[in-house]
């Protein structure tokens, strides 16, 4: 398996972790966005220079991972993948405040200690993040947006985007199989051909994405039809909200 099929075979996996049939993925996408962002914005306004503070925000990615049933390796991985760019972001900090204090019994500076709150904070951030792609799926995504009142256009925009990522990685890895047949003992493309092959390459991903328009138009894509209309609130989905909006504010108080 190469990289594209590799990478097409990742997104494959978030739409279908998107269609598990437990508490979280019941939830009203709604109400799942709204937590989310509460929780986001409780995680980053916590101190910079207080790691104990953070610790307890752990409790919500943790018990949202065992309700949904992600599988908890998977999501490791795939929230690894993102450490580095974290670490290179945020390594400028520990230049900043050179100022010595003491954490947990270490001696360090401030400089490492924001270092390491803007670590962890962009690590639950993502997880919680993630959580949320993977037990909502990108059609109940938008129909939260347009709940939402955003306006339709972008909401759309979005989604094709998001399936248009399958017709390029698809076109790509065939024209990337083709290439390597007539040249079996080459390693990548020439640069000779690049500009051959991006234009096949948008010219194949172009028919096929009009050839994926007209179906999805003759079944009634453009009518407000595409989106799963019958997504309510429920009484559980309020108690979602009360109960975690009461956690984060217990947390917020217990970590001043």
């Amino acid at each position: 398996m190469n990289k594209l099929e590799k990478a097409l075979n990742e997104i494959n996996l978030i739409d279908n972790l998107s269609l598990k049939n437990t508490i979280i993925h019941k939830l009203n996408p709604i109400s799942k966005l709204a937590v989310t962002i509460i929780y986001i914005v409780m995680v980053t306004s916590c101190y910079r220079y207080s790691i104990s503070a953070l610790l307890p925000w752990f409790i919500y990615p943790i018990v949202i991972l065992i309700l949904s049933e992600l599988p908890v390796i998977q999501t490791s991985k795939r929230l690894l993948i993102i450490v580095p760019v974290i670490l290179f972001i945020g390594i400028g900090n520990i230049f900043f405040n050179n100022n010595e204090v003491v954490v947990f019994g270490i001696k360090t500076t401030f400089g490492v200690v924001s270092f390491i709150t803007f670590t962890i904070k962009s690590i639950l951030s993502l997880t919680a993040l993630y959580e949320f792609i993977c037990t909502t799926g990108i059609y109940n995504l938008a129909y939260g947006l347009i709940k939402l009142k955003l306006p339709e256009i972008f909401v759309w925009i979005l989604v094709l985007l998001y399936r248009y990522i399958f017709l390029i990685i698809e076109q790509l890895n065939t024209i990337t199989k083709a290439y390597s047949l007539i040249a079996p003992n080459q390693k990548g493309f020439n640069i000779k051909v690049w500009g051959s092959l991006l234009g096949n390459l948008f010219y194949r991903t172009l028919e096929r994405g009009k050839d994926l328009y007209n179906s999805m138009y003759l079944r009634g894509f453009g009518e407000n039809k595409a989106i799963n209309s019958n997504i309510k609130f429920h009484l559980f989905d309020y108690i979602f909200i009360l109960v975690s909006l009461l956690i984060f504010v217990l947390l917020k108080g217990l970590v001043k």
